[in-house]
């Protein structure tokens, strides 16, 4: 090569058997021609991160409240509780805040569903899903929903880390009523893909 010139020189895949980072270091161990008088700058490292690599998986089912999740009610009114709420089958049970009986007092309220402590160190890619079934009401106050990502355990939540947020019509799954919205079927939820990788 001249004197800054560029190529880009691909290998062959490397199959990595196990989880976790690895160590590459690419070396130029010969010149074309001649003595190379910059051998300083003749290799390069990089860490690479397997992609089967820390697979955290898990579902919640809500029989029960998960004994390692936090439900914080900050006004000590209506919070969140599990219900009935039918869907692929009559025993489905999910998370519910029953916004139709929260007092005129909750406006603006938060009332905060909080998992365990996630590590994500070394994952490349990261995601959650969950279902969702909603039918907003003719209130002058949206009603949201928003996942959010704390890095102090909980304590506060940055708005550069809400990767979620849906209020209103941009929530519902079914058209608004004036009354209580209980889900009967599969077509009153719809499955949210929230992609976490950049927390990695």
């Amino acid at each position: 090569l001249d004197t800054l010139e560029l190529i880009e020189v691909r290998f062959s895949p490397v199959f990595l058997e196990n989880s976790g980072l690895h160590d590459f270091t690419f070396e130029i161990t010969q010149t074309n021609s001649g003595q190379d008088n910059f051998p300083d700058n003749n290799s390069a490292s990089l860490k690479v991160a397997s992609a089967h690599d820390g697979l955290i998986s898990g579902s919640i089912d809500f029989s029960q409240i998960p004994v390692d999740w936090i439900i914080r009610n900050p006004d000590d009114s209506i919070t969140w509780k599990l219900a009935d709420a039918p869907g692929n089958g009559v025993d489905n049970q999910a998370l519910f805040l029953n916004f139709f009986n929260y007092e005129l007092n909750g406006v603006g309220e938060f009332d905060l569903f909080i998992s365990p402590v996630l590590d994500f160190s070394g994952v490349i890619f990261a995601e959650v899903s969950f279902k969702v079934a909603y039918a907003g009401s003719s209130s002058n106050y949206p009603e949201g929903l928003i996942v959010g990502i704390s890095r102090d355990c909980g304590n506060t939540v940055d708005p550069a880390d809400i990767p979620y947020q849906k209020f209103g019509n941009s929530l519902s799954t079914r058209s608004s009523t004036t009354n209580e919205f209980i889900p009967n079927s599969p077509s009153d939820w719809r499955t949210e893909v929230i992609n976490l990788s950049e927390f990695s």
